[in-house]
């Protein structure tokens, strides 16, 4: 009888591990670009998932988010793109960054992605409607 129900625990804990488990993925659209090719020999996409990975974990040990209590997305998206878009923005699981704000950064742009994954997956993990926008910037910043 021991065997079985250690069995059925471990099976448990495996379906809510898998089930509350988020795939992470990033994809360079701007193959053939100044910021495509950069961050490719000097940021690369397992590096990226990795990063959103240890961000999200980060994020909802900071603001003490359980499964249950964070938005419900299987997967989180990032894309790099050949936009004009500043630097980079969320909507809702996903993340759009500038090409070119990578091609153009003149310091370390492996430090300055993290900080704007950290930033952005932060806009991913965190409700809106809760504090005033200003707040929300803010908190997503300092994170």
């Amino acid at each position: 009888m021991k065997p079985f129900f250690l069995v059925a625990l471990i099976l448990a804990i495996l379906a809510f591990c898998t089930a509350n488990a988020v795939q992470f993925q990033a994809f360079n659209y701007a193959n053939g670009t100044a910021g495509g090719t950069r961050f490719d020999s000097q940021i690369g996409v397992c590096y990226t998932t990795q990063v959103m990975s240890t961000s999200s974990n980060f994020i909802w040990k900071t603001f003490n988010q359980k499964p249950a209590d964070r938005k419900n997305y299987a997967r989180v998206l990032l894309a790099i793109e050949p936009i004009d878009i500043g630097i980079a923005y969320a909507s809702s699981n996903g993340i759009h960054v500038c090409a070119c704000y990578i091609a153009n950064y003149s310091g370390d742009v492996k430090t300055e992605f993290v900080g704007i994954l950290y930033h952005e997956m932060t806009h991913v993990w965190q409700s809106t409607t809760m504090a005033p926008g200003g707040i929300i910037e803010g908190t997503h910043t300092f994170v």
